[in-house]
């Protein structure tokens, strides 16, 4: 190597490694395939340690996997968890606002009460015969039906998001 620059030192390669002595189990791994430990394996042993680092390989990529299937699993129950508190909820707002109206005596054929009793209407029906409404004064009611029914559907909600819990564990 040195005859190739006459007159003048090579430039120094640290990839050039032609002029290191080499020892009897000393592999380049780049070119020479599985190394071993430098103490003189043999073939078949250099062969056994590179096949048992391939399986270690091969378990850690398949534990691997399983934690990507457990989380997208979780994700997924998460999402569905967050859908049912975000439904459960809008009832509830809905039904807080049939409350609040008919116990502030809101105007029963304005626009908006017609609109928040026929949507909240079917909700209430389960529960519609379970409790007289107090009125006063002829236009103030507490609605205990449609107290009973938040507080039913709100219930029922905890319970569906614990039963996830359940059968996701």
């Amino acid at each position: 190597m040195r005859g190739d620059y006459p007159g003048q030192e090579p430039p120094n390669n640290p990839y050039d490694d032609a002029d290191l002595p080499r020892d009897r189990g000393a592999q380049r791994p780049d070119l020479d395939g599985p190394r071993g430990d430098f103490a003189g394996d043999s073939a078949p042993e250099a062969q056994r340690l590179y096949q048992m680092q391939l399986r270690a390989e091969e378990r850690r990529l398949r534990e691997e996997e399983r934690q990507l299937a457990i989380a997208r699993r979780n994700e997924i129950i998460r999402r569905v968890k967050r859908g049912c508190f975000y439904l459960i909820g809008a009832l509830e707002i809905l039904l807080g606002m049939r409350f609040v109206l008919q116990l502030f005596g809101a105007n029963p054929n304005n626009v908006f009460a017609q609109g928040i009793n026929s949507l909240s209407g079917p909700y209430v029906a389960p529960f519609s015969n379970l409790f007289t409404n107090p009125t006063f004064a002829d236009r103030y009611t507490i609605d205990f039906n449609a107290l009973i029914a938040m507080g039913t559907y709100a219930l029922l909600g905890v319970m569906f998001v614990w039963l996830l819990r359940v059968v996701a564990d």
